[in-house]
């Protein structure tokens, strides 16, 4: 009897050190995900004709501005901004796209509109997705914008 329960204590205490052993976990070694995104979310506030940088390298710079109805793109040295709108949307993760058409210097101010900005860099296209959402007064009158920009791949490229 003796010798039975040596040998099942020999027996059981492997198997129950391999049923308390995991094969899952964290590993810190792995690589995380490519993300869509290349940038975090810009958020701010604009009155008429005041200039929003998106990107500021040396003497190279591309931005947006809101006059009237309109926002406009521009830059320095050739990056060749241009901007087109994407309709209403609720948040920026909903623009994933470059739109096929539509594409100027300037677009109509939607409340809660959607766009994409692009530019050349160096050679490389460059896109920017954008949302605004409008401040009026008591008119109806336009006051002022609020814009969240982020840096973007589209999934249509």
């Amino acid at each position: 009897m003796a010798k039975l329960f040596k040998w099942l204590m020999v027996m059981l205490i492997p198997l129950f050190s391999l049923a308390f052993t995991s094969c899952g976990g964290e590993d810190k070694d792995e690589p995380d995900a490519p993300s869509t995104t290349t940038s975090d979310v810009v958020k701010g506030t604009v009155g008429e004709n005041y200039v929003v940088n998106l990107y500021q390298n040396g003497p190279n710079s591309v931005w947006f501005s809101w006059c009237g109805s309109e926002l406009r793109v521009d830059a320095n040295y050739g990056s060749n901004p241009k901007i087109a709108g994407c309709g209403i949307v609720r948040g920026l993760k909903e623009i994933t796209v470059v739109p096929s058409d539509g594409w100027g210097k300037k677009a109509d101010v939607v409340d809660n509109g959607g766009y994409v900005i692009m530019f050349t860099l160096d050679g490389v296209q460059k896109y920017v997705r954008l949302m605004v959402t409008t401040n009026r007064d008591a008119t109806g009158q336009i006051i002022g914008i609020n814009y969240s920009y982020q840096f973007f791949t589209p999934s249509n490229l």
